[in-house]
């Protein structure tokens, strides 16, 4: 209930009418420019932004990324081990991402029908287990996975 004498409208979480947002209007009228990039995306543009370098005599222009590549691979090379890591820890995150130059997988070329085939046969086979043999043995026992194609063994 209100006290006598105070408005209904103004208080704790209830400002005056003219101060209130005006609907359709924004609280922050100028707000973000358009076009403001974000941090990631200017961290991006200058590590691409090319600078002069020289290198075994020879001037040429590199992108930032590549300087600041050569010179944490030197520095590891050369014995610091905050930068072997690095390095190490890098390449061990870019072992797991597909290749950037197309490379094809194992399972890509003129072969993989066929491999995908044996593959379902094997797999139908061991489903199927004869009468004679017992249940944990292998469906075949060829280490081929097509006629003439030999699997490499393990030393």
């Amino acid at each position: 209930m209100a006290k006598p004498g105070k408005s209904v409208g103004i208080g704790y979480r209830r400002p005056p009418a003219k101060s209130r947002f005006k609907p359709g209007k924004s609280g922050n009228p100028k707000g973000r420019p358009t076009g403001v990039k974000n941090f990631a995306t200017a961290i991006a543009e200058e590590l691409d932004h090319r600078v002069p370098v020289t290198e075994n005599g020879r001037r040429r222009k590199i992108s930032k990324r590549q300087v600041i590549a050569k010179q944490v691979i030197n520095k590891a090379a050369s014995g610091d081990l905050k930068a072997a890591q690095t390095i190490f820890t890098q390449d061990r995150l870019n072992e797991d991402a597909v290749p950037a130059d197309g490379a094809a997988s194992a399972l890509d070329g003129p072969h993989r029908p066929l491999v995908m085939a044996e593959i379902v046969r094997r797999i139908r086979l061991m489903d199927e287990v004869p009468a004679s043999r017992p249940k944990n043995k292998r469906a075949t026992n060829s280490p081929a996975i097509l006629p003439g194609i030999q699997l490499k063994e393990k030393e």
